[in-house]
């Protein structure tokens, strides 16, 4: 009879870690506080802003396609480039943030300096195309970063200047900002979504479809990069560098399986929840929660030998490049990566912003 080896590792990005072993299979606990940390999420808008940077705590990150900011903690200060737009101590019941917020002003105020932000950020959109959403152009943004100004302290004159400098193609007039602000609050966004893959690790927006190729290789190569160079893994050693693991769209159903399942049911482990979110235990022992072994058989991975899963779960952790950082400098999830003896991964996460920790990751390994 075939012998088979499980090996299974955890983490979650704000969660404490204690580390133990036992038997023949080593394994990284992690120990859950009792509350999960405040999550601060809403929207930059005149239309959604994308491109925006936000900093809170430690945190220095860009808005989301859909104008989105994720932090743990407020005050969160906005910029474009070198220009501050302004903070916010308190996220508005709306979850939006507006020019009128950041200035301190109420939302009915429309007055100058609430034209000249508008004005600024729609004069800085890449395409022209402000209705559904203002798409900071880039380069125009990195033009700005050698400015240290508050827009709040500048006029609008001086506004128009600056992005004649550095070559906005259109800037618009202050009642054309005007406009198009009034227009926007009148018919606010309605939901928070899930960014649409702004960069090569960022997460699907519909954690129920199928996953884009595209993003699965980007998924593979953020992992196989990091296989690709010999590390220390702590505790377990010194590991060279290992082949490139391959895709597999079992292992990767398995992941997505668990990663709802964890967010749907507000739990962190790698036993299922047992409830109706965790598919497996459904179907082979209601009530009981599933094994990871469980999992990727009854996904279609089988006859296997060796199997080996990571999790992780963080308020900020949208990206996967976050959630593979967390783990290689965690002992036992770095050994799962790095070891030569697994052939295949597939890797998943579950966003659910009414879940302890939002985001929800799980990285199945196996060889067959």
């Amino acid at each position: 009879m075939k012998r088979k080896l499980g090996y299974m590792t955890l983490m979650a990005s704000v969660v404490l870690f204690n580390a133990c072993s036992g038997g023949s299979t080593d394994t990284a606990d992690a120990a859950i506080g009792t509350a999960a940390a405040p999550t601060v999420e809403g929207v930059l808008v005149d239309s959604p802003v994308e491109g925006a940077e936000y900093r809170c705590g430690r945190i220095v990150k860009m808005t989301h396609a859909d104008g989105r900011f994720v932090c743990d903690t407020l005050p969160v200060s906005f910029y474009v480039g070198g220009i501050k737009l302004g903070e916010i101590i308190q996220l508005p019941n709306d979850k939006m943030v507006t020019p009128q917020d950041l200035l301190e002003l109420p939302r009915n105020d429309f007055g100058t300096a609430v034209r000249t932000m508008a004005l600024f950020l729609q004069s800085l959109d890449d395409d022209g195309d402000i209705v559904t959403r203002i798409s900071l152009d880039r380069g125009l943004v990195q033009r700005l970063a050698a400015q240290n100004d508050d827009i709040q302290m500048m006029t609008e004159a001086q506004v128009v200047t600056l992005l004649q400098e550095i070559g906005a193609a259109r800037i618009v007039t202050a009642e054309e900002a005007e406009t198009h602000l009034r227009e926007q609050l009148d018919n606010p966004p309605t939901t928070v979504v899930t960014d649409i893959n702004n960069t090569a690790v960022d997460p699907v927006p519909d954690t129920t479809a199928v996953l884009d190729d595209a993003v699965k290789q980007a998924y593979l190569d953020v992992i196989n990069e990091a296989r690709s160079i010999g590390r220390n893994c702590g505790d377990y050693g010194y590991f060279p560098a290992a082949a490139p693991l391959l895709w597999s769209d079992a292992l990767y159903d398995a992941a997505l399986e668990h990663s709802r399942d964890m967010a749907i049911s507000n739990t962190f482990s790698h036993t299922g929840s047992g409830t109706q979110s965790d598919e497996t235990a459904e179907v082979l022992h209601p009530g009981t929660g599933s094994s990871v072994d469980e999992r990727i058989e009854q996904n279609g991975y089988t006859d296997w030998n060796r199997y080996g899963e990571n999790i992780a779960a963080g308020t900020v952790m949208d990206e996967a490049v976050e959630a593979m950082e967390g783990w290689l400098a965690s002992p036992g999830h770095c050994k799962n990566i790095m070891k030569a003896e697994f052939a295949e991964v597939g890797m998943a996460v579950y966003y659910d912003e009414n879940s302890h920790y939002s985001y929800y990751w799980t990285q199945d390994f196996g060889t067959r």
